[in-house]
């Protein structure tokens, strides 16, 4: 029991130490602005469970958002997600359904692998949030309540400085 314990604190050591050999802007010192379109489904997750995968991906509606984000160290970040869901529901009203979030955002890639001074090619994030819920048009007993969010973030870094990148983030919304 000694020797693993002493073998995870060194593997714990190296890990700290091989981190801090490269600089870092420091906190807030990586901001960033997303621009999101993507899609919603209005049947859920349930739809798939039920082996009704044409359900599913039919009732896709469009979703458009913008996020604004930092990362305080290379493996740990945070932003705030303003999404607008557009034919979710019954109403009349352009924008059906709206959302505000809190996330946290974890760099897999630079948690297992070590953060190189710059950004890999293609990065994993782990997101998961809170936050508030809206919905618009009919006369609704309760049109405001709390939404929750995980999934993954698939990041491609481009050009030479890698300072543009496109993600895609399969995302599951609990409201």
């Amino acid at each position: 029991m000694k020797k693993i314990f002493s073998i995870l604190m060194a593997l714990m050591m190296f890990i700290t130490v091989s981190a801090q050999n490269y600089e870092y802007p420091g906190t807030f010192g990586m901001p960033y602005v997303n621009v999101n379109v993507g899609g919603i489904s209005v049947n859920g997750l349930s739809s798939l469970v039920n082996s009704e995968f044409n359900d599913f991906v039919g009732a896709f509606r469009p979703t458009v958002g913008l996020e604004f984000g930092t990362y305080v160290t290379p493996v740990w970040g945070a932003s705030i997600e303003g999404m607008a869901h557009f034919n979710t529901t019954g109403s009349y009203t352009a924008v059906d359904q709206s959302t505000v979030l809190v996330n946290g955002k974890a760099n897999l890639s630079n948690f297992f692998a070590g953060y190189k001074g710059y950004p890999r090619r293609v990065e994993l994030v782990a997101v998961g949030g809170i936050g508030w819920g809206h919905d618009y048009g009919e006369p609704i007993i309760d049109p405001n309540y709390v939404v929750y969010n995980t999934g993954l973030e698939l990041n491609a870094n481009l050009g030479a400085a890698r300072a543009w990148q496109i993600s895609l983030r399969p995302t599951v919304l609990w409201n």
